[in-house]
């Protein structure tokens, strides 16, 4: 789980940008175990949403992830079956990086004002 912690950096520096997550995170999100939970908190923490919502592996878990900012719309999530090539499912998804709302920002310029504590 250190690598979570980790990894919101790397949150914070794309905040704004079309982000996709997808593949074996080794969290059973299906159980709420203490690593299940801290993924699951740490995603909505930073607005992202998991969008697979049956098993991904042979053995009846959820593995793969399909993870995207709430915000950018997602459709047509498919989980194909395990045991085709792999003990994992394959996981398919379609987004519209056309219609993720892209931050603005406003950069002030000009000389600081001096302020005395």
């Amino acid at each position: 789980m250190a690598c979570l912690f980790t990894t919101t950096e790397l949150y914070r520096n794309t905040y704004g940008c079309p982000v996709i997550i997808g593949g074996d995170l080794s969290v059973h999100v299906e159980d709420p175990a203490d690593d299940a939970t801290t993924l699951l908190d740490l995603l909505t923490t930073f607005n992202l949403i998991q969008h697979v919502t049956a098993p991904t592996h042979r053995q009846g878990c959820m593995l793969n992830l399909f993870i995207t900012y709430s915000d950018c719309p997602v459709s047509d999530v498919r989980v194909d079956p395990a045991d085709v090539i792999s003990d994992h499912s394959l996981v398919t998804g379609r987004i519209s990086t056309d219609r993720c709302p892209v931050p603005t920002t406003t950069r002030r310029s000009g000389r600081p004002s001096r302020r005395h504590i």
